[in-house]
């Protein structure tokens, strides 16, 4: 197995990682005001979505599985 097909199998969690520095990094900067709203919530939900994605495929258009 090369270097790009390997990349295959850690795509997910390296997306997983970096969302998750994100959300802290900016949670941080943001400091603690009311009303932040429900914006880390989103960003960590699309990272999960992207990295199953990234792990199953997308059988119906062809790609990965």
């Amino acid at each position: 197995m090369g270097t790009v097909e390997s990349f295959r199998y850690v795509a997910p969690e390296l997306v997983l990682a970096a969302a998750l520095l994100l959300v802290i990094v900016v949670d941080l900067a943001s400091g603690r005001r009311e009303g932040r709203g429900e914006w880390p919530a989103t960003i960590a939900m699309g990272a999960a979505a992207l990295s199953v994605v990234l792990m199953v495929g997308l059988p119906l258009v062809g790609w990965g599985g």
